[in-house]
């Protein structure tokens, strides 16, 4: 009997471990509920945790986009420490997502609210709100999923014409001019307050009608019910009637005119009153105001308790204001700026209710440019007719561009790589730019500048000054020889030449007369020989032709040896 108990003992426990291994729950709140078209509702997302401490929840919400907009979503309050994930909602996907963690020693509750989403109601029908993905996630340093069961809300949303009784006060976006008043009612028009479905932020509305003939009294009353029978009576008649300085809120002005016939029908007209802009709210930048992003994402919301928000104004830096409309009023959240240039930019958003009322966020972020890319090999002077060639290295898998300007010419010129095709930075961030086109004699400076996957982009470079040569005596070379050194082993050789034939004439022929006259006639070629040359490098010719004016001259020697000879 002992055994069998212990037997089913260890069965039940077994069967029970996992409903305490995973009893977290997500739920909304509340889980029912019924409003009117036009009404603005909360709901709060609980996590429910009481068996063991958890560290991290994470969610997606699905709501009907035909039937519900998000106004905004909030974090007041919540458990969660840190957000992975910021808060974010898209209308026109009717989605809702959350993710973020709890700091140690975790959370352990029935009720710990994560965020609360207020919404508004478009269209008449039934609206679930549920999960369709989550987790939360239990601090025993393995991240395990606790979650074991999502709740869901469903909410009743009535249209403006079922929100009987009549006494109680209507919906903020129904049209009751036309509706309340009774048939052969006097016809009420107000300067302040013309249209009855909209909001004014105006507290001192102003009405008036028209007397009909035999007006004998009229009988006035302004309250928050839509049916009221008016009771302030004035004898002799009035035609307008101003009231000051009413609270924020919906009210009805109810007339009603006696002549000989007595009373007459009621008018009954409604006029929306708020003075009061939308809650404060800040500019928050999920992935940090300082970085290299130049489309940064920023964060944004607020409410408005009575008239709701209309549309959000944005700007960045000296740029104008644009307008993010509503209801649409921001389809998704965050929004992402347009693109900036690196530096600090300042940010202001304005926040409209539909009475007109505004409440104004600032901020600033800042965009931190790439790095310039770093020059490794530039050639200071490039002779005239090679290819400039530079090598550098940056990010990997970028993009560079070298920009090349002519110091003496002013025009710039923009390659990117040859042919104008990008420069592309290998895995390393390593580059080689070869200049499309052989560049013309002159002074020119160079600066380049890198283009990320992304489309961010560096600074220039500093200037680099190269200097590509003119073509002449100093723009060549042969045989690897410098052009000087050239010239000056043609002087040594005719210079062994002329002591040689001095030598060989005094020793071989002791003709010392016949050889001075040899070696004057020498000594005139190999002056003629080395003006020539100067000659011919002075004016830019090719070195070629300045060797073969030194040929033409020892050809022109050796005739004149052998001349000598045959006398």
């Amino acid at each position: 009997m002992t055994k069998a108990y212990k037997i089913i003992l260890l069965f039940l426990i077994f069967c029970a471990w996992p409903t305490i291994a995973r009893a977290a729950t997500l739920s909304l709140v509340p889980s029912t509920g019924s409003h009117s078209v036009g009404d603005t509702f909360s709901l709060t997302v609980i996590v429910g945790s009481a068996d063991q401490a958890m560290n991290a929840a994470s969610g997606q919400i699905s709501f009907p986009a035909d039937k519900l907009v998000v106004a905004s979503v909030s974090k007041d309050a919540s458990v969660i420490s840190l957000w992975v994930e910021e808060p974010s909602f898209s209308n026109s996907d009717g989605t809702v997502r959350f993710e973020g963690v709890v700091l140690n020693p975790g959370f352990i509750g029935a009720s710990g609210k994560i965020i609360t989403i207020h919404f508004r109601a478009k269209a008449p029908g039934e609206a679930t709100i549920m999960f369709t993905s989550g987790s939360v996630l239990a601090n025993d340093g393995q991240g395990t999923n606790i979650l074991s069961e999502f709740k869901k809300s469903t909410f009743v949303l009535k249209s403006l014409s079922s929100t009987a009784p009549v006494e109680a006060s209507l919906s903020q976006d129904e049209d009751v001019d036309e509706t309340l008043s009774d048939e052969g009612a006097p016809i009420v028009v107000s300067a302040t307050h013309p249209d009855t479905s909209k909001w004014y932020a105006n507290k001192n509305p102003e009405f008036s009608w028209k007397l009909p003939n035999g007006a004998l009294e009229v009988r006035t009353l302004i309250g928050s019910f839509p049916r009221s029978v008016p009771t302030i009576s004035y004898r002799p008649p009035i035609s307008s009637k101003k009231v000051d300085d009413l609270p924020d809120g919906t009210y009805y002005f109810h007339l009603q005119i006696r002549t000989d016939e007595g009373w007459g029908a009621i008018a009954h007209y409604r006029v929306n009153i708020d003075t009061t802009p939308p809650k404060a709210f800040t500019i928050t930048f999920p992935h940090g105001n300082v970085g290299a992003e130049n489309r940064p994402v920023v964060l944004f919301n607020t409410t408005d308790d009575l008239s709701g928000i209309d549309y959000y104004k944005v700007k960045t830096g000296d740029r104008d204001f644009y307008t993010l409309l509503p209801g649409d009023i921001v389809v998704s959240n965050p929004h992402v700026l347009p693109l900036h240039t690196p530096a600090v930019h300042s940010i202001e958003v304005l926040a409209f209710d539909t009475a007109g009322n505004v409440s104004r966020a600032q901020g600033s972020f800042e965009v931190v440019g790439l790095k310039p890319p770093q020059i490794t090999n530039v050639p200071k002077e490039l002779p005239h007719g090679d290819l400039l060639i530079i090598e550098g290295r940056t990010y990997p898998n970028a993009t560079v561009v070298g920009v090349l300007k002519n110091a003496e010419e002013e025009e710039e010129e923009e390659a990117k790589l040859a042919d104008g095709q990008p420069t592309f930075t290998n895995m390393m961030g390593r580059f080689t730019l070869v200049w499309p086109a052989r560049l013309n004699p002159g002074k020119y400076t160079f600066t380049a500048f890198v283009v990320d996957q992304n489309g961010v982009t560096s600074a220039e470079t500093s200037p680099i000054f190269i200097h590509v040569k003119s073509p002449g005596v100093l723009s060549f070379n042969i045989f690897g020889l410098q052009p000087l050194l050239f010239i000056g082993i043609i002087v040594i050789v005719l210079f062994i030449v002329e002591n040689g034939m001095r030598y060989v004439l005094h020793r071989f022929f002791g003709a010392e007369n016949k050889a001075q006259k040899q070696i004057e006639c020498i000594e005139q070629e190999v002056n003629s020989a080395m003006s020539n040359m100067r000659d011919e490098a002075s004016k830019g010719k090719d070195i070629n032709k300045v060797s073969k004016a030194a040929m033409d001259s020892l050809e022109r020697m050796e005739k004149i040896l052998i001349n000598q000879d045959k006398k």
